[in-house]
């Protein structure tokens, strides 16, 4: 499961890779021209992956004292909040 990249006539195209199967989303410099529905898909396939890892990531938390849980999801919600304010500042330059 990740993004790769071929290149064609100068032009760089991303796919994503999940398992054997290859599923083209569009030019990487042109979002504008993805297909939706392949991105679906793929946002999909991940989702579903991320819900597995996300049982096992509970589990491991359960592990931890209350104060080194608090401690790791603080570092956690800073992560996060970071990508709220990068997808943000992309959607107001579109």
């Amino acid at each position: 499961m990740t993004l790769s990249v071929k290149s064609l006539n100068g032009i760089e195209y991303l796919y994503f890779q999940a398992g054997k199967a290859s599923v083209y989303i569009g030019p990487r410099d042109d979002p504008a021209k993805a297909k939706t529905e392949n991105v679906i898909r793929a946002l999909d396939h991940t989702r579903e992956r991320m819900d597995h890892y996300d049982d096992s990531f509970d589990e491991l938390l359960s592990f931890l004292s209350p104060d080194a849980r608090r401690q790791y999801l603080a570092k956690e919600i800073t992560r996060l909040t970071g990508k709220v304010t990068r997808y943000r500042k992309q959607q107001s330059t579109r």
